[in-house]
């Protein structure tokens, strides 16, 4: 090896032999493949995991595996050095498919520890390559590797191994016919549910059995699962309520489950499973909560509710309560008096998910409610409800002073326009209040019809900037032709934000019979106008807006360039092509980038992108390799393949190889 090399490695400066690993990564006058091949597998004994995990990568991203495979292998021998095992470890597992048979090789060793590695590895990396070498670890003299060989197979979930692992636990060997059982729930054939029923006779197999059977098992075994939710042993209690829940999402019925549970533990089991509830284990809490919700009994309801605050459980609490209060709708709303506001909110947002007509009257009164958020959910469960009785209360809620109580109320009248008065709407837009000016426009953007657009139109002189917004929206929604007429207005509005809005509009809805209007706004005093006059063209402009478009790739903000640049790369052309293609020569990198995306539709421009995809900015040689990936000519392909041998970002080499994968 090259005594600077070494010596470089040797150094007592972490950085200095990191960077000389990197240095590796190209080759290095005075250094053979083979001798930097070395050094690289040596600095995987480095004290740094800086100069071990950069190693790695050198080696797995600019060198074949054959050249330094025997050497990775070398390392697992390592017994002293559990930062170069784990760093080979790791390679190897990174490798993937490309180390398989130099790992089945490898596991023809005497030392057992190297064979655990290796069976550890294949099953981490779960090439099916790999599958008969573990089949072969499962006759190993050493258990623990017949024990992590059984774990990775079943994890693989190969099911040609079935008949080796029902022979191991048939052999009664409890050591290893612990993890055959986890590995024969894991491959999911149910043919072998009666095999494991058996084994829960086993005090010692009976965890990995029920485990198992809640991965397999159906409405058949629930009887068999539930009655050891009862069992002295705690772990035995915690696994067999995890595999009853796993029964019910399985597509177990609730009704059996629930009738299950009461013969374990008949009048007090809604007070077990609180108490389970409020288990700090996740899959115990979980499974208890939802076993509340399916045994409906409506004494769990307040405990539940009590429990709610934790962010952990309140959504399984949530979906417990539907269930009972959608069997029983009235005992959800006997329980609101005297609840504190966030109680209250929780109990009003199930209501307005159960939605029963019964809870009409509460909801009315809801809408009066101190607490914004529950006058909210009051609105949609009105709406869910669909009761048209329900508008004129929620009409006198517009002007609410909280924003999401207005959506909410806004919603819920245009669910029941059916039964809205029209001429009573339209009254709220004289009223002084302007929150209630826009929202009466807001109900009729989503229920109004061509007969009502002459009247929005004269709104759009109110003098508030929001009401005069909503109309623009209001007026985009209805879409009619006297609709966009009535929008001409908002294009000469004295505020911005109207005149974005409205030249938004027109390009969403794609009129281009009022393509003048807009473009007269390119040359509108306000910056955004002019970006959002540039992305209206775009959907609804033509050839003769290039000249224009053009003009603004000078301008004195930014964002308009870009919005003009993405404009012309929508309309396509010539013209727009040869503009485009003499930007890419801007300083500005944003400018540059944006080019490069605006040109990925046009055709013969590949050998002017090419140049960029070895571009000093990384963000500019991923946008070169993305807008290339839509030419997929053999020499586009091969300068990217000779860009991604030279690159050394991870991102871009990223982006090299999507665009390389198709």
């Amino acid at each position: 090896m090259s005594a600077d090399i070494r010596k470089l490695l040797a150094s007592v400066d972490e950085n200095v032999r990191h960077d000389t690993v990197v240095m590796l990564a190209r080759p290095v006058e005075g250094v053979p493949r083979e001798e930097a091949v070395t050094a690289l597998i040596g600095a995987l004994k480095d004290p740094s995991w800086r100069v071990r995990k950069a190693s790695v990568d050198t080696l797995l991203e600019n060198y074949n595996p054959s050249e330094f495979l025997a050497g990775m292998e070398g390392l697992l021998y390592e017994e002293g050095d559990a930062g170069a095992r784990n760093s080979a470890i790791e390679a190897f597992i990174r490798l993937g498919h490309d180390a398989s048979a130099h790992l089945i090789s490898a596991y023809e060793t005497d030392n057992v520890d190297v064979r655990k590695f290796i069976v550890d590895i294949a099953g981490e990396v779960r090439d099916k390559d790999t599958v008969p070498m573990l089949i072969r670890a499962l006759k190993d003299e050493d258990e623990n590797v017949v024990a992590s060989a059984v774990e990775h197979l079943g994890t693989m979930r190969e099911p040609s191994v079935l008949s080796a692992l029902v022979e191991i636990i048939e052999s009664g060997d409890v050591w290893t016919s612990f993890p055959a059982i986890e590995a024969l729930g894991n491959i999911g054939d149910e043919s072998n549910i009666p095999l494991i029923a058996s084994m829960i006779e086993n005090k010692l197999l009976r965890e990995p059995a029920l485990k198992a059977l809640g991965k397999l098992g159906g409405e058949a075994e629930v009887p068999v699962i539930a009655k050891y939710i009862a069992d002295n042993s705690r772990s035995v209690q915690y696994e067999a309520l995890d595999a009853l829940a796993s029964t019910y999402r399985k597509g177990a019925s609730g009704k059996s489950i629930a009738d299950a549970l009461k013969d374990t533990y008949g009048d007090n089991v809604s007070e077990v499973m609180i108490k389970l509830a409020k288990s700090t284990r996740e899959n115990v809490r979980d499974a208890a909560i939802l076993f509340l919700g399916l045994l409906r009994d409506e004494r769990s309801i307040i405990p539940l509710v009590q429990m709610a605050s934790d962010d952990k459980v309140s959504s399984s609490i949530r979906e417990a309560l539907v269930m009972i209060a959608t069997d029983n709708p009235p005992s959800l709303s006997n329980i609101t008096q005297g609840r504190s506001a966030i109680e209250t909110r929780f109990i009003c947002d199930i209501m307005a998910e159960v939605s029963s007509s019964s809870y009409f009257d509460m909801f009315i009164r809801l809408l009066k409610h101190d607490d914004g958020h529950v006058r909210s959910y009051a609105a949609q469960g009105l709406a869910n409800i669909g009761d048209v009785r329900a508008v004129g209360e929620l009409m006198g809620t517009l002007g609410d002073p909280y924003e999401d109580v207005q959506e909410s109320v806004v919603r819920a009248l245009v669910s029941l326009k059916d039964g809205i008065d029209i001429d009573a709407l339209f009254a709220f837009l004289k009223d002084d209040n302007p929150v209630l000016r826009r929202n009466a426009v807001m109900v009729f953007g989503s229920v109004g019809t061509s007969h009502i657009v002459s009247r929005l139109g004269f709104t759009l002189k109110d003098d508030d900037v929001t009401v005069r917004l909503a109309v623009v929206k209001a007026l985009a929604s209805i879409g009619t032709e006297s609709a966009h007429e009535s929008l001409l207005g908002a294009l000469s509005d004295e505020d911005p934000s109207i005149r974005s809005a409205a030249a938004t509009s027109f390009g969403k809805a794609g009129v281009d019979r009022y393509v003048n209007h807009v473009r007269v706004l390119l040359a509108d005093s306000d910056d955004m106008v002019r970006v959002y006059a540039c992305k209206a063209l775009g959907l609804i402009g033509s050839q003769e807006d290039i000249p224009e478009l053009s003009d603004l790739l000078d301008d004195d903000n930014g964002f308009v360039a870009i919005a003009a640049i993405e404009a012309m790369g929508s309309l396509g052309g010539d013209e727009a092509k040869e503009i485009l293609l003499g930007q890419l020569s801007n300083p500005d990198q944003e400018i540059k980038r944006t080019v490069l995306k605006a040109l990925d539709d046009f055709h013969a421009v590949e050998d002017r992108l090419i140049v960029y995809l070895s571009d000093s900015d990384w963000a500019t040689r991923v946008a070169a390799a993305k807008a290339l990936c839509k030419h997929r000519k053999d020499f586009v392909l091969q300068s990217i393949e000779e860009a991604l041998e030279d690159e050394q970002d991870p991102v871009v080499r990223r982006a090299f190889r999507d665009c390389l994968d198709g």
